[in-house]
């Protein structure tokens, strides 16, 4: 699953949302069109698409493939009045937390520029952890952020993707978070020279 299922899971719903926010997936190829336009892709020019990584963040906040994370306690501790035994199974759902509004500004919006840098200075520090945290950190969270950067600026590069007929968007929470329907999105070729 990891790195197969999850970063596939997180592109379906990117594409999906990209498709009903065309004016983000039209900021999103103009990026891609300006910084690759006389380029073939490298690492380096990856890292200058900040829009297209903003739209990965903020599909991962709102639809994070591993959404709960889970830790065992090892002794006794107190949470905000909650007794916690030892060894015990706690669960966080970051499906939850990606959406509390004491923490997120119009939490259900699918809104890419909340990740400009200065509005994610200001948030506590698990306020989004698509990808757990602290010494327990997904090992592969900088491939998959790179992978979904590439296959995003790759395909944008040549195709449009839009929604002929309305997709059911509903999260079915198993292991990973996936749809519930398969989702159909037309595609459209672009008609910009790509390197």
């Amino acid at each position: 699953m990891a790195g197969h299922e999850t970063t596939a899971n997180a592109l379906t719903y990117a594409w999906l949302l990209l498709a009903r926010h065309p004016e983000v997936a039209q900021k999103m190829h103009a990026e891609i069109t300006e910084k690759l336009s006389t380029e073939a892709l490298h690492l380096e020019n990856i890292r200058e698409l900040r829009y297209t990584r903003m739209v990965i963040d903020e599909t991962l906040r709102l639809y994070p493939p591993a959404w709960t994370v889970s830790r065992r306690s090892i002794e006794a501790d107190e949470i905000d009045g909650y007794y916690i035994p030892p060894r015990t199974n706690i669960l966080m759902s970051t499906y939850v937390v990606h959406r509390l509004p004491e923490l997120w500004e119009k939490p259900d919006v699918f809104w890419p520029e909340r990740f400009e840098t200065e509005k994610v200075k200001n948030l506590p520090r698990y306020a989004y952890f698509p990808f757990g945290g602290g010494p327990r950190l997904c090992i592969g969270d900088q491939f998959a952020l790179l992978e979904m950067q590439v296959a995003l600026a790759l395909i944008s590069q040549r195709y449009r993707l839009s929604e002929q007929k309305p997709n059911h968007l509903q999260p079915l929470p198993l292991i990973t978070l996936r749809l519930k329907d398969p989702v159909f999105l037309q595609l459209e070729k672009r008609k910009t020279k790509v390197c």
